[in-house]
C-alpha cells in the first residue's frame, strides 16, 4: 500500500456493481471531498466456485483482472456524474475471493480503515431473510464504523410540525424541543497576554 504519509482517513467502499454500490461510491466520494487526504479502498468480492478444478487458477486470475478494470471504470464514471467537476482522489482497488462480509472486513483491518461504506439493496421481508444482507452483517460483525448508503427518498413522507422555541413559563414537558446553537470545538487559536 503506497499512501501519502499525510493520509488522514481511509474509507473501505464495498462495490458489487449494482445501483446500491453507486450510492456507496457517491457517499464515500462526498466524505473524501470533505476531509482532505482521504484514501478510498474500493473492494469487490468474487464468489469462489467450488466446482472449478483444472483451470481454476487461470479463470480466477482472469476474473480478478476483469473485476479490477471494471472497478476503475465504475469509480471514474460514478465520480464524474456525482461531483460535476475535476478533482484528485487517492484510490486503491482490492478484488478478493470468498465471502463478501469476511473479505470486506479483512480489507478494512489490513488497511487500518476508519470506516466501511456499503450500499443497501433495500430488500425486505422474505427476500432479505433468504438472501441476507451484506450491509446488515457488516453492521453486526465489523469492528469499525459502517456507513450504509441509500438514496434519499423523502417525497410523500409527513414532516413534524416545528414548535416555536421555548419561552419563559412554557410547558417544559412538551414532547419535543428544537434548539440551534453555534459551538466551537478544539483549542483557542488566539491568546491575549496579561490576563489572569
Amino acid at each position: 500500500m503506497t499512501e501519502s504519509p499525510e493520509t488522514t482517513q481511509r474509507l473501505v467502499v464495498a462495490v458489487d456493481f449494482t445501483p446500491a454500490s453507486e450510492h456507496a461510491i457517491v457517499a464515500a466520494l462526498r466524505l473524501a471531498q470533505a476531509v482532505p487526504h482521504t484514501a478510498l479502498h474500493i473492494v469487490h468480492v468474487l464468489p469462489v466456485d467450488p466446482w472449478i478444478k483444472t483451470d481454476g487458477m487461470e479463470r480466477e486470475s482472469d476474473a480478478i483482472a476483469a473485476a479490477t478494470k471494471r472497478l476503475r471504470e465504475t469509480i471514474l464514471e460514478v465520480g464524474a456524474r456525482a461531483t460535476g467537476h475535476r478533482w484528485d482522489q487517492t484510490v486503491h482497488f482490492h478484488v478478493r475471493l470468498g465471502d463478501a462480509v469476511n473479505a470486506i472486513h479483512q480489507v478494512a483491518i489490513d488497511v487500518d480503515a476508519d470506516m466501511i461504506v456499503v450500499g443497501t439493496h433495500g430488500r425486505k421481508g422474505l427476500e432479505k431473510l433468504l438472501l441476507g444482507s451484506v450491509a446488515t452483517r457488516l453492521i453486526g460483525d465489523a469492528h469499525l464504523p459502517v456507513l450504509v448508503a441509500r438514496p434519499k427518498e423523502l417525497d410523500g413522507l409527513p414532516r413534524t410540525e416545528k414548535p416555536a422555541a421555548a419561552t419563559p413559563g412554557a410547558d417544559l414537558h412538551a414532547k419535543r424541543t428544537d434548539m440551534t446553537d453555534t459551538l466551537q470545538f478544539g483549542p483557542r487559536t488566539t491568546h491575549i497576554s496579561g490576563l489572569v
